[in-house]
């Protein structure tokens, strides 16, 4: 046992100064081939500007910090901020999806930005590239002990995902998903059944990505829901506990009322057409939902009332499930109503295909989770009982999904929408003939203290 501790102990110090090495290596290279002609092509005219999402979210966070505003929310505090920056009127703003969490997650870049905006966006691409990269890392090790062939498979899907449009248009943008795509892979290989593993270190562990995914509330409910879905219900109330004393302690002394701007910058993402100051910032050929597709169709207030409405569906049904899984007053009735082939990874899948469908202002971007899909695929598959041809279906389906802002307009998004669809049914059909894993919650922190072995 304490042979095993050390080589276990071993691996993550190898592990973290890979990571540190490899976000040295990388900062060079982000710098001049990135961050250098992303600056370059900053521009502003009457009032109109161009600019990346990081710059966009850094100014203002930064703005924040140094006293000019006293909001990231507000359309007044996010003028100001971009004002300030290009030294003229600002008529137009972009709407804040990222949680009060992300003025501390980014504090130490507001900070390198007061200085240096550019040091600061290389320093937050070569940290999510860093993550992105040790996450498959760390995936291809482990699928690699379950079987070689896997390994390699992912490793070939993760290329096609890098060399993607839209891979490489988040990196010019410094887009979150990046860091996200990586988090939700470590955190999914967390809660995949492994023995022998630390129960208090796994908990520390997701609540650190939980953290780090509270950035953007997207990320955040996705989480908490995997959480659920796979039986870790005491980190689930654990970690949501923390996470809202966070917000209020943030609300305090970082400002009263930033809890309630909050709110009320996430509505904006329900409304049925955003307000002009911020309409600029949506272009509805760049992203492949339910809405973006049929509302030339169906109008925009008939595809957004379907879009909640399949979404919150979606959710109550797949809550519903894994309470029959994990709860024991509701198993008798999971057992009879819902197949065995409706399991932890299955649900897993149909939670990311619901929110990338469905979620009414979800931009391109996000659909680099996708990859997380494929991972839990393959980790839950065996040679015996793995179905190919859905496999490469979807890949096919990922690779024209992901090259589709490459393609020149006008463009049928309902198309690609169907293509989307596509995608998460072949994978979503390849669990048909998957076996019945064991069952997270007996392996979970909570069960541990329940139940000590």
């Amino acid at each position: 046992m304490s042979e095993l501790i050390y080589r276990k102990t071993a691996y993550r110090k190898s592990s973290l100064l890979l990571g540190i090495l490899l976000f040295l290596s990388i900062s060079l290279p982000v710098h001049f081939l990135i961050t250098l002609p992303m600056s370059s092509s900053i521009s502003i005219k009457n009032g109109t500007y161009r600019i990346s999402d990081f710059y966009y979210l850094i100014l203002v966070v930064k703005s924040f910090w140094v006293g000019e505003t006293n909001s990231i929310y507000t359309l007044e505090s996010n003028l100001r901020s971009m004002s300030s920056f290009f030294g003229q009127e600002i008529k137009y703003a972009m709407p804040i999806g990222v949680s009060p969490t992300a003025l501390l997650i980014w504090l130490p870049f507001s900070y390198v930005a007061i200085y240096s905006l550019s040091l600061a966006n290389t320093a937050w691409v070569s940290f999510s590239l860093t993550v992105f990269s040790m996450s498959i890392i760390i995936g291809r090790r482990t699928l690699y002990s379950l079987n070689p062939y896997f390994s390699n498979l992912f490793l070939f899907v993760t290329s096609l995902f890098f060399l993607s449009f839209a891979f490489q248009a988040c990196i010019y943008m410094g887009s979150m998903s990046v860091l996200a795509s990586g988090i939700f892979i470590l955190l999914i290989l967390t809660l995949y059944s492994q023995g022998n593993t630390n129960p208090t270190l796994n908990f520390l562990l997701i609540f650190f990505y939980l953290i780090i995914l509270s950035i953007k509330t997207t990320y955040l409910v996705i989480a908490l829901i995997l959480l659920l879905i796979f039986g870790y219900i005491l980190e689930f109330i654990l970690s949501s506990s923390i996470i809202i004393f966070l917000f209020i302690l943030i609300d305090i002394f970082l400002g009263t009322g930033l809890i309630r701007e909050w709110f009320e910058a996430l509505s904006y993402y329900f409304l049925e057409s955003m307000p002009e100051y911020y309409a600029s910032s949506f272009n509805m050929t760049t992203f492949v939902t339910f809405r973006s597709a049929f509302s030339r169709f169906l109008g925009h207030l008939p595809t957004m009332i379907v879009s909640q409405l399949l979404l919150f569906a979606g959710c109550v049904g797949i809550l519903f499930i894994s309470a029959t899984r994990h709860i024991i007053p509701f198993r008798s009735i999971g057992q009879r109503i819902f197949p065995v082939k409706v399991n932890e990874p299955f649900l897993s899948v149909f939670l990311f295909s619901i929110i990338l469908l469905f979620f009414p202002y979800i931009v391109g971007s996000e659909d680099l989770l996708i990859i997380v899909c494929f991972l839990i695929v393959l980790l839950y598959s065996s040679n015996d009982n793995f179905k190919k041809h859905f496999f490469y279906i979807a890949l096919m389906c990922a690779i024209l999904l992901l090259n589709h802002n490459a393609m020149p307009l006008p463009k049928p998004i309902w198309l690609f929408w169907g293509i989307k669809t596509a995608l998460f049914i072949n994978l979503l059909l390849i669990f048909k003939n998957l076996g019945q894993p064991s069952a997270p919650s007996d392996r979970s922190f909570a069960t541990s203290l329940i139940f000590p072995p």
